[in-house]
């Protein structure tokens, strides 16, 4: 029997609305909520800034902490790339900002500065000076945001004052550069404290140490590629406004998570191959740790943790770890397994980037794909990658020579190199030995402080201009000779007995350095 209304229903299903006009609907000053609730911890948000620094080209970046006696007052970031123009900087305050980025950008969704900076303070001042255009500056308020997304446009003068007096001379933003300043900093709440000043500033200094070897621990992993080649120079301090003074620079140093300095396993580091029909290929190079290693590098916060998948677009670390729903995430067997992945474009439409570039999404594919993977030289599949990194962590076969006990390393050195040292050498539970620049005679290059409770070398300072060259002097500056150093005279410094001929060493070794460092 016919439905007397099918014809009329068959007309209808599927077709377009009839639309009577358009209306243009502005997003609500509400849905900056959004990005101020975007989940960024601090390291990861001043990560952010540093994605914009290096776009810019900066070669120097130095993260500044502002306080002063007792409380913390405000975070900067500082860079000494080519600045912004006003329509830039415009453009840079605008949320969704249509600016096309470079292939080999590391900036991609124009919102990283603003949601970095407003879920994590409540006011945001850009500054920024072109050779050519001067200096300009711009403000972002919580309350100018939510209200109405108004953006104060800063006076000129005063901005390019601001610049001029930020004491900052390994980054130099003369002629270019931007600063980034957060005020009422949320995350500077955990550093308060009741009591009187003293109180006070106890609480900020923990507070300080806390965040400063979270934020170079961060920087140091997922910029490792950066830093390694040499393309920029990131650097993290203090500044006393009471007192005027810096505190102590610390240079971020590369954290490589694949650094070892000898594989595992033989064979390795392997290339893998994983295919999608849309995207193409996706290579992958599947490293094995060497077992028991206390490197840095390896430990980083948690060595069963950080085993698994590290992704890097244009070789910035997105992503450190875990098995994206393939295995479990921590397995503390696979420790030792850690597959580098670097993103072609043709698959970031696949694998989705975070916008705070916190992590990757990958699709419920992705996990069959990683299975089906089969290496690049002699088809070996994925598996036996992962049987192989297994088999390394439970083998408690063979026996390894024992080197004889030196002291623990101290400041002065790298961490990089500490961690390298204590991964080679079985050390003594003693003081670690300090190695320091002091002001000594001409004729003494050295000296060794055999102190029980602090053990040191101490480098004459009127030779240190001459060491370093061209480079800015920091807290592990000079890193071979200090290592050297420290091999060379670290059993000296626990001796409680010292030989003649210990004495005539000391005293030969000195003399020799003198000469050569005068030839510097």
């Amino acid at each position: 029997m016919e439905d007397p209304g099918a014809d009329r229903r068959d007309r209808t299903v599927n077709h377009e609305p009839p639309v009577i006009a358009t209306e243009r609907l502005e997003p609500s000053a509400r849905i900056f909520e959004v990005f101020r609730n975007a989940g960024y911890e601090l390291p990861a948000a001043i990560a952010d800034l540093v994605d914009n620094s290096l776009d810019a080209g900066a070669k120097n970046i130095l993260i500044r902490f502002v306080r002063n006696t007792s409380s913390l007052e405000r975070l900067q970031v500082i860079d000494d790339g080519r600045g912004m123009t006003e329509a830039e900087a415009r453009e840079a305050m605008r949320f969704g900002s249509e600016k096309e980025y470079d292939e080999d950008a590391l900036g991609m969704f124009g919102v990283g500065l603003k949601s970095a900076s407003l879920s994590s303070a409540d006011s945001l001042i850009v500054i920024s000076r072109t050779r050519r255009n001067g200096t300009v500056g711009r403000r972002w308020t919580a309350t100018g945001a939510a209200a109405d997304w108004t953006s104060d446009i800063i006076d000129p003068d005063w901005a390019n004052n601001r610049l001029s007096e930020i004491d900052a001379p390994e980054v130099k933003f003369s002629r270019s550069g931007t600063l980034i300043e957060w005020d009422d900093v949320h995350d500077f709440g955990r550093a308060s404290s009741t009591g009187d000043d003293l109180k006070r500033g106890k609480a900020v200094d923990k507070y300080l140490k806390k965040r400063f070897k979270e934020v170079h621990r961060h920087l140091g992993l997922h910029f490792h590629r950066i830093i390694e080649r040499g393309d920029a120079v990131i650097c993290i301090d203090t500044f006393n406004t009471d007192t005027g003074q810096r505190g102590p620079i610390r240079e971020v140093e590369a954290l490589d998570p694949f650094g070892y300095p000898k594989p595992g396993k033989r064979g390795y580091p392997k290339a893998f191959r994983l295919t999608d029909e849309s995207c193409g290929d996706l290579e992958l190079t599947a490293h094995i740790w060497p077992k028991k290693s206390k490197l840095d590098q390896y430990l980083l916060d948690g060595a069963a943790s950080r085993q698994g998948l590290y992704f890097y677009r244009n070789d910035r670390l997105l992503h450190g770890g875990g098995w994206c729903h393939s295995r479990e995430d921590a397995e503390p067997h696979l420790s030792l397994a850690r597959v580098a992945i670097d993103l072609p474009k043709s698959w970031q439409s696949l694998i989705r980037i975070r916008f705070n570039k916190s992590g990757v999404e990958v699709p419920a594919s992705f996990a069959d794909a990683l299975h089906a993977a089969r290496s690049v030289k002699g088809n070996r599949p994925f598996s036996r990658y992962v049987d192989d990194a297994d088999s390394l962590y439970r083998d408690r076969s063979g026996s390894t020579p024992v080197l004889k006990k030196i002291l623990p390393p101290g400041g002065g050195i790298p961490s990089a190199v500490r961690g390298e040292i204590e991964n080679s050498f079985p050390l003594h539970r003693l003081p670690p030995v300090e190695i320091v620049w002091r002001d000594l005679p001409s004729n003494t290059f050295f000296t060794v402080n055999r102190s029980p409770r602090k053990p040191a070398i101490t480098i004459n300072k009127k030779y240190r201009r001459a060491i370093l060259a061209e480079r800015h002097a920091t807290g592990v500056d000079a890193p071979m000779l200090k290592t050297l150093l420290f091999l060379t005279l670290q059993e000296h410094c626990s001796k409680e007995r010292v030989t003649a001929k210990d004495h005539l060493y000391l005293n030969a070794l000195d003399r020799i350095l003198v000469q050569a460092a005068s030839r510097e």
